[in-house]
């Protein structure tokens, strides 16, 4: 388990939510803190949470009042009801991949289970955005704001290491493992769509060397734009 460092980070977290393949990504990622979370007492837990009823003029939850994600059986939600739970899904199911024999989800089958749920490979079949669910719906706790939200959910995270007995099992260790897998693809995702504005930027105002890698195309990106071609004959 790594422990991550905001203040140099935060040089390269875009300011606005993602969309297309870095949210979906997120969404996994978001799962992957889920099921860590479950590591704490109930009382302590809070990823998984939506406000009831957000007040956009104070930028608060309504009588502090948060719904926690539940599974039709009641128990903790799987990837599915938690996409559904965050709002504006296009469907209940389809959307996760587990690694066989466990419980813990496949990083990149997920989120390419997500977007073929939003950019069908049938060109007649249509184009859903994917919605960037606001922290509000995500997290107790949370607001409106993406880097908050970034802090929030990592701090969350790594307090809850810090606070489990070690050494930690096989299990244990294999989904804190995951988390970071998953955070490590966000954040190449969002390096490949928006990283030649944040370099320029880290290497301005930053004191250490930043290295470069040329990560190749986008190959979500050009599936889209592929699949946009075919059906609105649009470039």
């Amino acid at each position: 388990m790594r422990l991550f460092l905001f203040p140099l980070i935060s040089y390269f977290v875009v300011r606005v939510w993602a969309s297309g393949y870095q949210g979906c990504l997120e969404r996994v990622l978001l799962y992957n803190a889920y099921q860590i979370d479950e590591y704490n007492g109930p009382n302590d837990r809070k990823i998984g949470f939506k406000c009831r009823q957000w007040d956009a003029a104070t930028g608060t939850c309504r009588n502090n009042q948060w719904d926690e994600c539940r599974s039709r059986t009641g128990g903790r939600c799987n990837f599915d009801e938690l996409c559904f739970f965050l709002g504006r899904a296009p469907r209940n199911n389809g959307w996760q991949a587990l690694i066989p024999g466990t419980d813990r989800l496949d990083v990149r089958l997920s989120a390419q289970n997500c977007m073929n749920l939003h950019y069908p490979n049938n060109p007649a079949s249509p184009i859903r955005r994917i919605y960037n669910f606001p922290p509000h719906s995500a997290m107790k706790g949370g607001g409106t704001k993406w880097n908050e939200f970034v802090v929030d959910l990592s701090a969350h995270i790594n307090d809850t290491y810090r606070r489990m007995p070690k050494p930690l099992t096989d299990e244990e260790n294999a989904k804190f493992s995951n988390f970071d897998y998953a955070a490590d693809r966000v954040r190449e995702a969002r390096t490949r769509d928006h990283g030649p504005h944040l370099v320029r930027n880290a290497q301005a105002r930053l004191t250490v060397p930043v290295v470069t890698r040329n990560m190749g195309a986008n190959q979500q990106q050009l599936s889209q734009d592929r699949h946009r071609r075919e059906q609105y004959g649009k470039p």
